[in-house]
């Protein structure tokens, strides 16, 4: 399947939800649904599409719930291909409802591509990605992937949560510790290239 058939296909079903036989809550429960209803393969596979890649985020309350998980493969080809041609589904948290369906390729913004180029950079050159902390980036961490209980955690690249909020469109809690610079900069080049900065 295609990307754009995808798109097309969900894009009515904003405001609607998918039928989920686990609880909606559980982390990857509402992608492992959507990949059922679009009759994915839902193998362990490099792009979801022929063409690009399925990516879920959960909203609560208008803002990003929670990090941007893109992948756990640690090459930068890869990493950028999950990035080049995404199809984001977006659903509240608590009910299952998409919000929005759209499609994204995020690295062609100059401020986000240089930040990506610095920090996916940085954290491939480290000779083990396990010991890396998500407080040593931050827009593009390195996060534990798994439970927590092993001695030596695998880790997996997110990308925070208020930069992943402020790209998609939605808003982000007060929570939300990394990334806030980020996003200042993003408003500023957004207001000085349409001519709105002060």
């Amino acid at each position: 399947m295609y990307l754009q058939q995808a798109l097309e296909i969900l894009d009515p079903m904003v405001g609607q939800t998918i039928e989920i036989n686990e609880n909606v809550a559980n982390k990857g429960k509402f992608g492992h649904a959507l990949e059922k209803f679009l009759e994915l393969n839902l193998g362990s596979h490099h792009l979801d599409f022929e063409d690009g890649e399925l990516k879920t985020c959960a909203v609560r309350n208008g803002n990003m719930k929670e990090d941007f998980k893109i992948c756990k493969v640690w090459d930068k080809d890869y990493i950028e291909s999950k990035l080049a041609n995404m199809l984001l589904v977006l659903y509240d948290y608590d009910t299952g409802e998409i919000q929005s369906v759209q499609q994204m390729s995020i690295l062609g913004h100059p401020i986000i591509r240089s930040q990506f180029d610095k920090e996916v950079d940085w954290l491939l050159e480290q000779p083990n990605i396990n010991l890396i902390s998500q407080r040593d980036t931050e827009v593009f961490l390195a996060k534990t992937n798994d439970t927590g209980n092993k001695v030596i955690n695998d880790r997996a690249l997110y990308i925070a949560r208020a930069p992943w909020g402020y790209i998609t469109g939605c808003g982000y809690s007060n929570r939300a510790r990394k990334g806030k610079q980020f996003v200042k900069e993003m408003e500023t080049y957004e207001q000085t290239k349409t001519g709105c900065a002060a």
